[in-house]
């Protein structure tokens, strides 16, 4: 063995090779100790979970008929990002206000609520009734 190894190191290029590894050996711990963390957390499960998730909704958008509809989802949200909207919607996430059953009815007079709450039940509506179709194919 001991002459096998002489034979190695007896080229400069061997030399030097071995030396660029010993330098990265403190890098390469510091890789092991976060893959041993990870491993241990179970956080490697939870990240291959979330790509195949991933993968299957890349392959269910890429088809033609589905970019259309969310490209004609999208134009009609854009509305979402003007910046005055964007300015009130981050208002109305900052709001500390608590809302009684009174407050509520009173919210509920205002035809900009009205609009926005149909919107929301419509949403729902439409969600529900695609999440039972789901199971039921599931089933």
């Amino acid at each position: 063995m001991s002459g096998k190894l002489e034979e190695i190191f007896s080229d400069e290029k061997n030399v030097e090779k071995f030396k660029q590894f010993i330098e990265k050996l403190d890098n390469l711990n510091y890789i092991l100790d976060r893959l041993e963390l990870f491993l241990g957390s179970g956080m490697i499960d939870e990240l291959l979970g979330m790509l195949f998730s991933l993968m299957a909704l890349e392959r269910a958008f890429m088809k033609e008929e589905m970019i259309e509809e969310l490209s004609e989802l999208s134009a009609r949200l854009t509305f979402l990002i003007s910046p005055k909207c964007m300015s009130e919607l981050r208002e109305a996430f900052d709001s500390k206000e608590s809302l009684g059953l009174i407050g509520l009815m009173r919210k509920m007079r205002d035809p900009d609520v009205q609009r926005g709450l149909a919107i929301v039940m419509d949403i729902l509506k439409v969600i529900g009734k695609c999440n039972k179709e789901c199971q039921s194919r599931r089933e």
